[in-house]
């Protein structure tokens, strides 16, 4: 059966976790992620890699266009990127395009725009004021797709799943058109095209909603971060935690009390009466409701917890200073 092959377009070393967790997603999806490190452009002995990268795109359904603050490396054949190149390849060649401009390049940008003209301007956050060029023209000629900015890479990733299932919905009603005027037969025929994949569909769901619901907070990332943090065996602990509170519960049980620290979550612990042991939890694991979020991206997961340990204070007195 033939799937949607998605390319990922950006920047590597500077957005690598960041195209990581979107190849994870789209393999999740069923489709085919398309990305330069992963082999999956096919290179010849006639084209040079950056061409081979651009004639992959035509074998491709979707491109994904992930604009940091890096420049890259530049393209052979004008100003702008290969990044920047490969979204231009994708939208003559008009494929489904969906871009993503890191929220401070898109502040950055519009100051960008308002002191254009200046000769004084000078960028804090893009290494390359070409960036802010090809962003400018992108907006001004570009209408038919949406270009969103993004803090995380979990805004991407909704993004991108409300997007898809808008195009289902756009298919299936194309397909409710096409049959009113089919005759009866035809009508019957895809009436039963459409149950069984629906039926297939719903299937699918019903594996991959169960599967989160029994394993997604036994196994969840931040849960064995929380372990690895504490060196704790994961096996010796089978606890499920969901949100702030229940973190705190469990960290409180195994001997960790909130410190007056006031503007972080910080708790300690007496070890070994010999040593004390400081716990800080990241805000950036929750969200508005306290909740841990399904998806954390690797930096985010990276620094998660803090972790330090002091040696107790020992007070020492000489017979000479006891006082009777």
């Amino acid at each position: 059966m033939a799937i949607p092959k998605i390319f990922v377009s950006s920047t590597y070393y500077d957005l690598m976790h960041v195209r990581t967790d979107i190849e994870a997603f789209i393999k999740n999806l069923g489709y085919e992620p398309v990305l330069h490190e992963r082999n999956s452009v096919t290179y010849n002995q006639v084209d040079t890699l950056e061409d081979s990268c651009y004639k992959e795109i035509d074998n491709c359904e979707i491109l994904v266009c992930i604009i940091g603050n890096k420049f890259g490396t530049e393209s052979n054949s004008n100003n702008y990127s290969i990044t920047m190149k490969e979204l231009q390849t994708a939208i003559k060649q008009q494929k489904k395009v969906y871009a993503f401009i890191q929220k401070d390049v898109s502040v950055e940008n519009r100051v960008y725009l308002a002191n254009k003209n200046s000769s004084n301007f000078v960028t804090a956050v893009v290494d390359d004021v070409r960036i802010h060029d090809f962003i400018a023209d992108l907006k001004q000629t570009v209408k038919n797709f949406p270009i969103t900015d993004f803090e995380s890479v979990n805004d991407i990733i909704d993004s991108l799943r409300s997007q898809f299932a808008g195009l289902f919905q756009n298919l299936l009603q194309r397909e409710t058109t096409l049959t009113e005027s089919k005759t009866l037969y035809d009508l019957n025929s895809v009436s039963t095209n459409m149950e069984n994949m629906v039926e297939k569909m719903t299937e699918t769901n019903n594996e991959v909603l169960n599967m989160l619901n029994s394993t997604l907070f036994v196994t969840h990332d931040v849960t064995a971060k929380l372990m690895s943090t504490l060196s704790l065996p994961l096996n010796d602990y089978r606890i499920l935690i969901h949100d702030k509170k229940g973190m705190i519960s469990f960290i409180e049980t195994i001997g960790f009390i909130k410190t007056d620290e006031p503007f972080i979550d910080e708790y300690k612990r007496s070890y070994l009466d010999r040593k004390l042991q400081f716990l800080t939890i990241s805000e950036k694991i929750f969200n508005d409701q306290d909740q841990l979020l399904r998806y954390v991206d690797h930096e985010t997961l990276e620094n998660a917890f803090t972790f330090k340990e002091e040696e107790k204070t020992v007070l020492n007195l000489a017979d000479d200073d006891l006082p009777f």
